[in-house]
């Protein structure tokens, strides 16, 4: 109850006291309705946490690269020779099969979220790529030859995922979807259980009267944000802006 009232107080505290001189920011108001959301904010933190490990992930092929060095240029924290032979061999290893996942990480968001383009995962194939190539004359002067024949399956296979990511993203993407964020969680919101829901239109109501109070918003525009769909404030703001 207590979260409840904590998420309606900060939403329509935002409605009384907001700065809407250039307008009612509708997605601002909304978003403040839902970031305390039960649901939403369980699913908010494990978004995050697979975003953490994804980006370690995207990193580890040039970090492999790095292995071998020492030095005290980073201080007595991160000073040291570097890691060498069976060390060295097992880092590399594991590195980069934690590029090679990462890779195919890229290319099942890619395919699920509709083949649309990024920017950052056409960098991180290249990155991989590099990353495999130079690998192989880098490592084959430090370790034995069968110690380095046993590294050739993760970076040939890191190397070779970070290239069809590549030529995914350049060759086979669809252009980019229009607030694909924002349909994504508006669908999401529409999916919450029946009282989550309630609350939501309930306290949707509350900033309503707000903002009518303030004259920020005449009855006709009230009732076209009381009809919008939750999760679709957004699009008022959308319609609202001045297209060039």
């Amino acid at each position: 109850m207590s979260e409840s009232a904590e998420r309606t107080s900060d939403a329509v505290r935002h409605a009384q006291e907001g700065d809407f001189s250039k307008g009612v920011d509708y997605g601002i108001l909304e978003w403040r309705q839902l970031r305390l959301t039960p649901s939403l904010r369980g699913g908010a933190r494990g978004k995050l946490a697979l975003g953490a490990l994804k980006a370690i992930a995207m990193v580890a092929p040039p970090a492999a690269l790095l292995l071998p060095l020492g030095g005290d240029d980073f201080g007595s924290m991160m000073s040291g020779d570097g890691f060498v032979g069976d060390q060295l061999q097992t880092m590399v290893l594991v590195t980069f099969w934690i590029g090679a996942i990462g890779q195919a990480w890229v290319l099942v968001d890619w395919w699920r979220r509709g083949r649309e383009r990024s920017g950052a995962a056409v960098a991180m194939g290249v990155l991989a790529v590099l990353s495999a190539v130079l690998a192989v004359p880098w490592f084959s002067g430090m370790l034995p030859p069968t110690s380095f024949a046993s590294l050739m399956a993760p970076i040939v296979v890191t190397g070779l995922l970070g290239l069809v990511v590549v030529i995914a993203q350049l060759a086979a993407s669809r252009p980019t979807v229009r607030d694909r964020k924002e349909i994504a969680l508006a669908k999401r919101v529409q999916a919450l259980p029946s009282d989550e829901q309630q609350a939501l239109r309930d306290e949707r109501e509350s900033i309503l009267q707000v903002l009518q109070e303030r004259q920020l918003v005449d009855a006709v525009g009230a009732e076209r944000a009381r009809a919008t769909p939750l999760g679709e404030w957004w699009t008022l703001d959308r319609d609202a802006a001045p297209h060039g």
